[in-house]
C-alpha cells in the first residue's frame, strides 16, 4: 500500500473516531435541550442518527480500502465523548454554549471531509470521494440548521432565563 493511500486511511480513521465522539456529545446536547427547546432537541436527535450512519459509511470505506478501523482511536473518542457528556455543567446557558460548540464542530467536520475528498481524489478513489462529498453536504446542512437556530435560541433563552 502506498503512503498516500495509507494517509487517506489514517484520515478516514480520524473521521470515524471523530463521528463516534460526536455521538456522545450530541446525546448530551439533546438532553440539555429537552426541557426548554424541544424543536432543537428533535433536530439534534435526527443528527445523532445521521452521525451514526456517517460513522458506518466511513468504516465501510476504511475496510473497502484494505485498512482496519483503529480500535484505539475509537475507544479514546468514546471515552472523551462520554466524559464530556458527563461533566457537570451547572451554567444556566449550557444550551447556548452547546450550540456554539456544535457550530464549531460542524465546521471542523466540514474541513475534515473536504480534506478527505481531496486526498481520495488524488489517490484515485472515486467511491471515497463520493462518500466524503455526501457526508460533507450533510455536515453543511447541519451547520446551516445550527446557524439558523442560534439567534432565536439565544433570544428565547434570554426571555425565559435572564431577568433584567
Amino acid at each position: 500500500m502506498d503512503q498516500q493511500r495509507e494517509t487517506l486511511i489514517t484520515w478516514l480513521n480520524d473521521a470515524y473516531s471523530m463521528e463516534h465522539s460526536i455521538i456522545d456529545t450530541l446525546e448530551g446536547m439533546a438532553a440539555d435541550a429537552e426541557e426548554d427547546f424541544p424543536e432543537l432537541q428533535r433536530l439534534l436527535n435526527q443528527h445523532i442518527e445521521t452521525t451514526k450512519a456517517q460513522a458506518e459509511r466511513v468504516k465501510g470505506e476504511i475496510e473497502r480500502l484494505g485498512g482496519t478501523v483503529s480500535g484505539t482511536k475509537k475507544v479514546m473518542a468514546d471515552i472523551m465523548g462520554s466524559i464530556q457528556g458527563l461533566l457537570p455543567d451547572l451554567a444556566k446557558d449550557k444550551v447556548i454554549k452547546n450550540l456554539l460548540a456544535g457550530f464549531a464542530t460542524e465546521n471542523m467536520e466540514i474541513a475534515s471531509y473536504k480534506a478527505i475528498a481531496a486526498a481520495a481524489e488524488e489517490v484515485g478513489e472515486t467511491q471515497t470521494v463520493q462518500m466524503a462529498r455526501d457526508i460533507l453536504n450533510e455536515e453543511r446542512g447541519m451547520a446551516k440548521i445550527i446557524d439558523a437556530q442560534l439567534e432565536p435560541t439565544v433570544v428565547e433563552f434570554l426571555r425565559r432565563h435572564i431577568n433584567e
